[in-house]
């Protein structure tokens, strides 16, 4: 993704109420089980960054900032 985009992680777990966040840019959501949780913001810092489950413990995705 580019310096300065706008963007929105949606995010669903069907099996459990789930707690996501976005590592440094310190953002997150909640979502009760079936139910999409959304992450939105800027893209103002450049690097890789971990979107985890703080209900699992999981990395899900690495969100890329260039």
């Amino acid at each position: 993704m580019a310096l300065g985009s706008v963007v929105t992680i949606t995010l669903t777990d069907p099996t459990v109420d789930q707690d996501y966040h976005l590592h440094i840019y310190d953002v997150g959501a909640q979502a009760k089980k079936g139910e999409p949780g959304q992450i939105s913001l800027v893209l103002d810092q450049a690097g890789q960054f971990d979107v985890e489950s703080h209900t699992t413990g999981e990395t899900l995705l690495v969100l890329v900032v260039g």
